[in-house]
């Protein structure tokens, strides 16, 4: 029972974690773009070459 608690929180962590992480990389992507759209960061658009 302690190792699925243990495991259960050890996971919950990692995913608050990458979750933050994705948080202030998408803040610093938004201030790159200065002044576009933040949907800009999630357009499709088709790759040629």
């Amino acid at each position: 029972m302690t190792s699925f608690v243990t495991s259960f929180f050890t996971s919950l962590g990692g995913f608050m974690a990458l979750y933050k992480h994705t948080e202030v990389s998408f803040e610093r992507m938004a201030s790159l773009l200065s002044g576009v759209s933040t949907d800009t960061l999630v357009s499709y658009v088709a790759l040629t070459k």
